[in-house]
């Protein structure tokens, strides 16, 4: 990917950005995503792995760290669920919505 980067850009490379979980573990910090639509930019996915430019290289109104924490969030008022200590703990049942590799340690532990 160029330097700099643009929703016409990512767009050629969604297909695959999809394929490869998007930007979780990438190293962003070189690259000019000022261009980004905060709407291009919000639907791929990152991680707290994911090293992003500065301010001023990003997305106006974007900041990664506050959708990373609001991403979190579960919904449905689950977190009430929750802290009533109903967790999912002992499920041996999951829904995976991204492509996974088999040979993944956390799914042999």
């Amino acid at each position: 990917m160029p330097e700099l980067i643009t929703d016409k850009e990512l767009a050629k490379h969604k297909s695959q950005l999809e394929r490869i979980w998007g930007f979780c573990a990438q190293d962003l910090s070189t690259k000019d995503m000022s261009q980004v639509s905060l709407e291009c930019i919000s639907s791929i996915s990152f991680d707290q792995s994911t090293k992003w430019p500065n301010e001023n290289k990003l997305p106006k109104g974007f900041n990664p760290d506050l959708w990373l924490r609001v991403g979190k969030y579960p919904g449905l008022s689950l977190n009430k669920i929750h802290e009533k200590g109903i967790t999912g703990k002992g499920v041996s049942v999951a829904v995976i919505d991204k492509p996974g590799s088999v040979h993944h340690k956390q799914l042999w532990e």
